[in-house]
């Protein structure tokens, strides 16, 4: 292709009056044609695409009844205490901030809604100070003025 002023095939003399015309009535001629090959080429590309993700199982196991090398620890998880909220409208937890010192077993929990305009007029503001050592009921209530979205230990 000669691209200098649109794209020409390189057999095509773009400055020759006689050329452009004998490739524009080819063009215009056969306009079906050319899109149609052109269709089944980026189709045959997309579909080779497409089988050759198809060709991996991503959760398959490849190597059935190899031991890993190196394997840490199993996962595991355990619920050690639940925090409710004491509100009778119950709300999202926007920040959990830990005490800075170690000694200290108290996180702080501030609670609002963030979605916009979704605040109704009797949802509470408190937040709250817990104990971790009484997780049934918090240790001290914050009563702000309009709900907390974050908090921080000082």
């Amino acid at each position: 292709m000669h691209h200098s002023v649109g794209g020409w095939p390189k057999e095509y003399d773009h400055q020759e009056a006689n050329e452009v015309n004998k490739y524009m009535r080819k063009l215009t001629k056969e306009p079906t044609l050319c899109f149609g090959q052109a269709t089944r080429e980026l189709v045959s590309g997309a579909t080779r695409c497409i089988e050759q993700n198809n060709e991996i199982d991503l959760f398959e196991e490849y190597f059935q009844g190899e031991d890993p090398e190196f394997m840490s620890e199993p996962i595991t998880t355990k619920t050690v205490m639940i925090f409710k909220d004491p509100n009778a409208i119950k709300r999202s937890v926007t920040k959990i901030a830990w005490h800075p010192e170690a000694s200290e077993l108290r996180v702080g929990t501030a609670y609002a809604q963030l979605r916009f305009q979704q605040t109704t007029s009797n949802m509470p503001k408190t937040s709250y100070i817990w104990n971790l050592n009484n997780p049934n009921s918090p240790e001290v209530g914050l009563e702000p003025t309009s709900p907390l979205c974050t908090m921080a230990f000082s």
